[in-house]
């Protein structure tokens, strides 16, 4: 994927997901983490099935450290964004497949497909690769109607964290010494055969529950971070 890159960009591909993975273990090490509605997975394994986690795409940075050795499958964008991201997945020893609603998405949809039935966990970021942020695109219907595996809502607040608020998807990563909220929702499965008229009805159902589970995740952060104090 790096071919025909300038040579700066084919060093930054290099040396700065290093540099993030550095980053993020150092950081780590000060964070305590706090997982919420975890039974939600822990109740799928004890079944054997198997699920995709769907996060905003402002959460995919922590996530790549939070969901390390996971050995997890992540659709990403062809774009030069995308490429960093894949080489970080590697990095914290997970994978992806490259493609998004505007190039290769057809393909890396029908990997995904095949990887998280063969038993691989997916993660999907349904308003990614540009957005508009918190705008539900039908991607990750259709990974989890074709491949029979429920979607799981997956958010991360943090007491201190670092905002990014010139970025599309308003990205925010964890201070030192902050504690980061991880927030599951339940699972929601997408019925196997599906109407037009049931489309927008699923869309809509599935982008309440992942909002109504962020709003969750970051009212407890802002709990927490009035109960530590000032940071």
């Amino acid at each position: 994927m790096a071919e025909g890159l300038p040579l700066k960009k084919r060093l930054a591909l290099v040396w700065v997901p290093w540099a993030f993975k550095l980053w993020f273990h150092l950081v780590g090490l000060t964070c305590k983490v706090t997982w919420i509605g975890k039974e939600q997975v822990e109740a799928l394994n004890a079944q054997g099935q198997n699920f995709i986690y769907a996060m905003w795409h402002n959460n995919v940075a922590s996530a790549n450290y939070l969901l390390r050795n996971h050995g997890l499958v992540v659709m990403i964008s062809q774009s030069f964004d995308g490429q960093m991201v894949g080489r970080v997945l590697e990095l914290f020893n997970n994978q992806y497949e490259a493609g998004s609603t505007s190039k290769g998405g057809a393909r890396a949809l029908l990997q995904m497909v095949r990887r998280v039935k063969a038993g691989q966990l997916g993660v999907m970021t349904p308003d990614g690769p540009r957005g508009p942020r918190y705008v539900l695109q039908p991607g990750c219907i259709s990974l989890a109607q074709k491949s029979g595996c429920p979607l799981v809502p997956f958010h991360v607040g943090y007491t201190n964290p670092r905002r990014f608020e010139r970025s599309w998807d308003g990205h925010q990563l964890p201070r030192m010494g902050s504690e980061m909220i991880v927030r599951l929702g339940s699972p929601y499965y997408v019925p196997a055969e599906l109407k037009k008229d049931e489309i927008e009805r699923v869309l809509q159902e599935f982008s309440a529950l992942m909002k109504d589970n962020a709003a969750a995740c970051e009212a407890e952060a802002e709990a927490r971070r009035k109960q530590q104090g000032p940071q």
